[in-house]
């Protein structure tokens, strides 16, 4: 049986920053219904990928352990790498869903690289061997 491999988007390091996270609280009147945030002096590592919506779906990335997804605009995606920060000019790998397989494949600006070959099971061609593929 052919063993799944997820498909890896890497996208560059852009910049990386210590900020407090701002923490949700109730106003003093709840009726009113308001959520102020009242700022957290926790420094938390923001880092800012090189990869958006224009990409991929941004919220279909499955992040490393110890980083979470915070938002992605068209051309950026923001998340909270812990208080681990990440360098700038390095890489994030992440694995992603069918959304964001399918919208990174169609995307010219993505170079997708094929490595690796391994036989298939229960296939007419059961000899030949097929690539798999990364997007890079």
């Amino acid at each position: 049986m052919l063993a799944r491999r997820p498909l890896s988007l890497f996208a560059e390091v852009i910049e990386t920053s210590r900020k407090p996270s701002p923490v949700p609280t109730m106003s003093i009147a709840p009726e009113l219904g308001m959520l102020n945030l009242v700022r957290n002096y926790d420094l938390r590592a923001r880092t800012i990928l090189a990869v958006g919506q224009q990409d991929t779906d941004a919220s279909g990335l499955m992040f490393p352990p110890g980083t979470a997804f915070i938002g992605a605009i068209s051309d950026h995606t923001v998340v909270d790498s812990a208080k681990a920060a990440v360098p700038v000019g390095s890489e994030m790998k992440m694995s992603m869903n069918y959304n964001s397989v399918i919208r990174a494949m169609s995307t010219p600006d993505f170079a997708k690289v094929v490595h690796g070959k391994q036989k298939m099971n229960r296939s007419a061609k059961d000899r030949e061997a097929h690539p798999f593929l990364t997007s890079v």
